[in-house]
C-alpha cells in the first residue's frame, strides 16, 4: 500500500483544488498524479540539488577596447544578459574548441536553461571578436563544434533530450 501524505489547503486556495481536480479526471489521473507530475517538472528548478538551477550573468555584444588611460586593462563587451540555467559546458579551458583555435579562436558555453532551452554563449577569451548568446531547441540544433558538442551532449547523459514546458 502506498504512504499517504496530507496537505493543509487554505480556503483561499481551495478553487485551485478543484480546477486540478477537474484536470486530474479530464487527464485520466488521481490528483496525487497530477500534483506528483507537477513536481517533478517544478523541483529541478529550484532547491540544492547538484544540477540545479543558477543566476547565470555572460558579457556580449561588440568589443569593448581597454581604457586608453590603463593600457594593462582587458579588452570586454558592452553588455550582460542573464537567465536561469547550469552549465553543461562551462565558460574557461572546458569551452575551448580544439576545432576552432586556428580559426576564430572563440570559446562555446553550454547551458541548460530553466525551461529547458540550450543557451550557447560564443566569445573570444580576449574579447578580440564579438560576442553572442543564442537559444536553441537542442544541442543538436546549436551551431556547434563537434567537440564542445559531445561535451554538451556528454553532461546531458549522453542524450539529444528535447525539453519542453507543456
Amino acid at each position: 500500500m502506498s504512504p499517504n501524505k496530507t496537505l493543509y489547503v487554505r480556503t483561499e486556495d481551495i478553487p485551485v483544488w478543484d480546477h486540478a481536480e477537474q484536470a486530474a479526471a479530464a487527464a485520466g489521473q488521481s490528483v496525487s498524479q497530477l500534483v506528483t507530475a507537477s513536481l517533478r517538472n517544478y523541483l529541478p528548478t529550484v532547491g540544492p540539488r547538484a544540477d540545479a538551477m543558477e543566476d547565470i550573468r555572460v558579457k556580449v555584444g561588440d568589443r569593448v577596447p581597454p581604457l586608453q588611460d590603463h593600457p594593462s586593462s582587458p579588452a570586454d563587451y558592452s553588455r550582460t544578459e542573464a537567465f536561469a540555467g547550469r552549465w553543461l559546458v562551462a565558460p574557461g579551458e572546458e569551452a575551448r574548441s580544439r576545432l576552432t583555435l586556428q580559426t576564430t579562436g572563440n570559446c562555446y558555453a553550454v547551458a541548460l536553461t530553466r525551461r529547458g532551452q540550450i543557451a550557447v554563449w560564443r566569445y573570444h577569451p580576449s574579447a578580440l571578436r564579438e560576442a553572442a548568446l543564442d537559444v536553441f531547441a537542442t544541442v543538436q540544433d546549436a551551431d556547434l563544434p563537434a567537440d564542445i558538442r559531445d561535451k554538451a551532449l556528454a553532461a546531458l547523459g549522453g542524450e539529444n533530450i528535447i525539453w519542453r514546458d507543456i
